[in-house]
């Protein structure tokens, strides 16, 4: 018999079982290996979108039942960025028959559901507007969005030839309220080549509420294509805002359109215009309603400063004559040490004035406060017509009109010699095609000396048929 070492036997046992373990073990090891691999490729195959299902998606937005619509459309919603180049496709290459049109509405609504992350792929596609049936709708689908790296590329469009796509473009930058747009709308809504667009330019301002453009968009008021636009935008304003009431106040105070006027008040308030010191220290039609010391005073310092606007100036002058007119004729309602002053400074300053705009408002100013009876200024003003008909450097239509303010009421001897021009001073207007204003003028002057020497004479007791030389 062999003898066996039994130590020797229960260590080989021991082995083996070590070895099957491990073999177990490195076999578990390698299948969840394989299990973990599986499902990493079916995850990562689950995550490429399928092209043919959003084909089928996007086919089923055109189907006659509901269900698959709104299926289709949930599906597309989901998935997201990932649809958002065959959506685009879509829209863009369909026909428009009825039913792609009606999956292309429910395509671009899809677009504006998944956002911002739609937004690079509708840029992509502005520069290819072309190859759309209607793209003026993706711009939408962009304003809806509101994501500001639209703003710029919308901008390029404000100056399409297309009218549909500045339309678009214009109510889109309007959405998104992005600060940078102001300026380019400011430009398009003053620049004529923008047409029919320019309503919706307008109202873009007004979404946007940017207070640099409350200028712009009151002076359409006075555009009869657009002035409701204008009207509406000035509307959408946050007049809560410090910001925005200053900037309405400078308008107010600067405006004689009763219009824009009126819109202001409605929008600002009458309290908020009545408390203003700037308005009442600026705004002309303020000042000439009420008169008195100040508000003539500061309407000649207007008028004679040669910082002030032209249009400012020139209103300003036309109120003077206003007050002056209409309130002294019994010397009350204005006291009588400024309306001398303003008298002097329209002889001596204004029909001198280098602008002359200014010069023609000042004796279209004297003709008026000349031409109202009662008034204690009438002879007054007599020399200054006088100079501004023989002044050269004024044109023949002013120089005309103060002959024809001096017809109204001169009834001087004077003044009829001027006219009969024994010194030669109205040669050149009486070679001109309007000279017979000239002895309109002077019949006018001698009709009026008759019947005052008529008045003379029934005091004295002269018969009323007696013969009256006028010299």
């Amino acid at each position: 018999m062999i003898p066996i070492d039994c130590n020797e036997s229960v260590s080989v046992n021991a082995t083996t079982r070590f070895d099957k373990r491990v073999t177990k073990f490195v076999a578990l090891a390698l299948v969840c290996a394989l299990w973990a691999a599986f499902s990493f490729c079916l995850s990562t195959h689950a995550s490429e979108p399928n092209w043919q299902q959003i084909d089928q998606w996007i086919s089923d937005l055109q189907s006659l039942e509901p269900g698959l619509r709104e299926n289709g459309a949930k599906e597309l919603i989901e998935l997201g960025e990932k649809a958002v180049p065959q959506l685009v496709d879509f829209y863009c290459s369909s026909k428009m028959s009825l039913a792609e049109a009606n999956a292309a509405i429910k395509a671009i609504e899809i677009l504006e559901k998944i956002g911002k992350d739609a937004v690079p792929y509708l840029l992509q596609q502005l520069p290819l507007h072309e190859k759309c049936v209607h793209p003026y709708k993706l711009i939408i689908a962009l304003g809806k969005i509101g994501d500001p790296r639209a703003v710029v590329p919308l901008i390029k469009l404000l100056d399409n030839k297309e009218l549909n796509l500045r339309i678009s473009a214009a109510s889109a930058l309007g959405q998104i309220k992005d600060p940078r747009a102001v300026s380019p709308l400011i430009h398009a809504l003053s620049d004529p080549t923008t047409g029919g667009a320019r309503r919706y330019v307008a109202l873009a301002l007004g979404s946007i509420g940017d207070p640099s453009a409350l200028m712009a968009i009151a002076e359409k008021m006075r555009d009869r294509n657009i002035w409701d636009a204008a009207y509406d935008a000035l509307g959408m304003f946050d007049f809560s805002s410090e910001e925005v009431r200053e900037a309405t106040l400078t308008i107010f105070e600067k405006e004689h359109d009763l219009s824009i006027r009126q819109r202001i008040t409605e929008l600002i308030g009458k309290d908020v215009i009545r408390n203003s010191i700037s308005i009442k220290r600026n705004s002309i039609p303020f000042l000439s309603h009420a008169g008195g010391k100040e508000g003539i005073t500061r309407l000649m310092e207007i008028s004679a400063s040669d910082e002030e606007d032209l249009i400012r100036r020139k209103e300003a002058v036309t109120a003077l004559a206003w007050i002056v007119a209409n309130r002294t004729k019994t010397a009350l309602g204005v006291p009588l040490k400024e309306a001398t002053a303003t008298m002097d400074l329209f002889g001596e300053k204004l029909l001198a004035d280098p602008s002359d705009i200014i010069r023609n408002v000042t004796i279209v100013a004297l003709e008026r406060i000349h031409g109202v009876k009662f008034n204690k200024f009438s002879l007054d003003i007599i020399p200054y017509l006088i100079a501004a008909a023989k002044d050269p450097t004024n044109t023949l239509a002013d120089r005309f009109l103060a002959i024809t303010a001096l017809g109204h009421r001169a009834i001087d001897s004077d003044t009829l010699a001027f006219l009969e021009d024994k010194n030669g001073d109205l040669a050149e207007l009486k070679e001109a095609p309007a000279s017979w204003r000239i002895d309109e003028a002077i019949a006018q002057i001698q009709e009026r000396m008759i019947q005052e020497r008529i008045k003379e004479g029934k005091k004295k007791g002269f018969k009323k048929n007696s013969r009256i030389k006028v010299r």
